[in-house]
């Protein structure tokens, strides 16, 4: 009698186990039907476009590696409103260029620009490297000229009809200023012809951005020149249509025989 009260006990306590057991799965069900569900981590790409084509650089997103000796970097990283950015050079800590950008979507696309032989290091616009069209000129300016005690230089782009080796104020069609050594500017882009078809030559002025003095003001003093400015653009050096020409100012050294001159020269850096 005794093991028959033991196992109805037994059996009872089971089935109000179960009981209890499928009341809490239900109310579960029901509170999973009205409620709402977690979600999961949002996730946003992250490329950089290298305008090189750099097959020896590492790309990190917040201090991880995320893709290596690529020559377009993209990975998927977890969504945040903050990204710290970093090239280094492949397989290495060597850091090349680093920066922190505030995120609003689920993308973000820079454009790195990386090149040690012509001083390219910087993360740029992406209008910045598009080609012009095949009637307009494209330059990038670069500051290499060291005659001047500032660093910085300031350049005067003149528009003409002709060359005649002067600058008219009324033929100033752009400027840039404060260009510190070694530093780019932005894109300029000029026509190649004017309204009725005839072709622009660009000349341009190099001054000293913080006293003023021009690049050949010594020699235009010495040789009774007026208004001399001589430094064009187009057809001096082989700069094209179509193409981003990237023009440097550096040191040319000008001996007469009875006189050394340092004076501002330009050259073609790249085209692309």
């Amino acid at each position: 009698m005794g093991l028959l009260k033991n196992t109805l006990q037994f059996r009872s306590g089971n089935i109000a186990c179960l009981v209890l057991f499928c009341g809490c799965w239900i109310m579960m069900l029901n509170s999973c039907k009205k409620g709402t569900l977690l979600e999961g981590e949002q996730y946003m790409k992250v490329s950089v476009g290298l305008t090189f084509n750099n097959n020896d650089l590492d790309l990190y997103v917040n201090d991880q590696l995320a893709s290596n000796g690529l020559g377009q970097t993209a990975t998927t990283v977890k969504q945040k409103t903050e990204m710290k950015i970093a090239l280094y050079k492949k397989g290495t800590r060597e850091l090349l260029k680093d920066t922190t950008v505030k995120v609003s979507g689920t993308e973000l696309r820079l454009i790195y620009a990386y090149s040690p032989e012509i001083g390219f290091n910087q993360f740029v616009k992406p209008g910045d490297f598009v080609r012009p069209s095949q009637d307009s000129l494209a330059y990038i300016f670069v500051n290499k000229f060291t005659g001047f005690g500032s660093g910085k230089i300031n350049i005067y782009i003149y528009a003409q009809l002709e060359k005649s080796y002067t600058a008219e104020d009324s033929q100033l069609v752009a400027e840039v200023k404060d260009l510190p050594l070694g530093g780019k500017s932005d894109k300029l882009v000029f026509p190649a012809k004017d309204a009725n078809g005839n072709a622009l030559y660009y000349n341009t002025i190099v001054k000293d951005a913080v006293t003023g003095q021009d690049g050949y003001w010594e020699y235009i003093s010495d040789y009774g020149l007026v208004n001399f400015a001589g430094m064009y653009i187009y057809d001096d050096i082989p700069s094209q249509p179509g193409l981003i020409n990237g023009i440097a100012y550096r040191p040319f050294v000008f001996n007469d025989g009875s006189k050394q001159y340092t004076l501002p020269e330009h050259v073609i850096l790249f085209q692309f």
